[in-house]
C-alpha cells in the first residue's frame, strides 16, 4: 500500500472513530469508554439501580444516573461521588444513593451516618443534624436526618437483610435544615422504594 493509500486510510477511520464518538445532540463525548448504564436517561422514570438492589420512581424531569463503582461502606461519598446513583432535578435540587453490607441494626447504622457525615462534612455540616425523626422507606423503618451545611441536606438511612442504605437530598436554593416542599418531594421519592429480595 502506498503513503497517499495509507494516509487516506488513517483519515478514514479517524472519521469514522469521531462519528462514533458523538452523543445525539452532535457533541463530542468526552469519553468513548462510557457505557450506556452511567448515562443520564432524561425521559426514564423508573430506576433501578445496578450497583444496590433496589429500584425507585423518580419525578417527572428528573435525571438519573447509575454508579459507576461500588462503595467500600468507608466515609460519607457526596452527591456527585463515582459510588452513588444520582438523580438529578432540573431546578436546583439533586438525590443520590448508595448501600453497602453492614452487622449494624438501625439505631447503629445512624450513629455511624452522622459520625462519617461530620468526619468528611465538618468544613460545611453542624456537629449533629437539626432533626431526627422515624419515617418509611419503602415501607420499612427508617430514619431521616435534616442538617444546614448552608444548604438543605438530607439524608435517609435504613437497613434490610444486612445491607446499609443512605439515600441523600440536596437543596442549593434552601439554606435552612428543612423545607416543606423539599420534604414532601423527598418522602415521596423514599415511600416508592422497593428492595430486592
Amino acid at each position: 500500500m502506498t503513503t497517499a493509500a495509507r494516509a487516506a486510510t488513517i483519515l478514514v477511520v479517524l472519521a469514522l472513530v469521531a462519528c462514533s464518538t458523538r452523543t445525539p445532540s452532535g457533541s463530542v463525548s468526552l469519553s468513548a469508554q462510557t457505557s450506556p448504564s452511567t448515562s443520564p436517561s432524561p425521559s426514564a422514570e423508573q430506576f433501578a439501580s445496578e450497583a444496590y438492589g433496589y429500584s425507585l420512581t423518580l419525578p417527572r424531569g428528573w435525571t438519573p444516573v447509575q454508579a459507576s463503582a461500588r462503595w467500600d461502606g468507608k466515609g460519607a461519598p457526596g452527591s456527585d461521588d463515582a459510588v452513588v446513583d444520582q438523580f438529578i432535578g432540573p431546578a436546583a435540587a439533586i438525590s443520590w444513593a448508595y448501600a453497602a453490607s453492614t452487622t449494624r441494626v438501625l439505631p447503629a447504622y445512624v450513629k455511624k451516618t452522622i459520625k462519617v457525615t461530620v468526619e468528611d462534612h465538618s468544613d460545611t455540616c453542624p456537629a449533629n443534624p437539626v432533626a431526627e425523626e422515624s419515617i418509611q422507606i419503602g415501607g420499612q423503618p427508617g430514619t431521616l436526618l435534616a442538617w444546614n451545611c448552608g444548604v438543605l441536606v438530607n439524608q435517609a438511612v435504613t437497613v434490610q437483610h444486612g445491607v446499609g442504605f443512605f439515600f441523600g437530598f440536596l437543596d442549593q436554593s434552601v439554606h435552612v435544615a428543612t423545607d416543606t416542599a423539599d420534604r414532601k418531594l423527598f418522602l415521596k421519592l423514599l415511600s416508592s422504594v422497593q428492595f430486592a429480595d
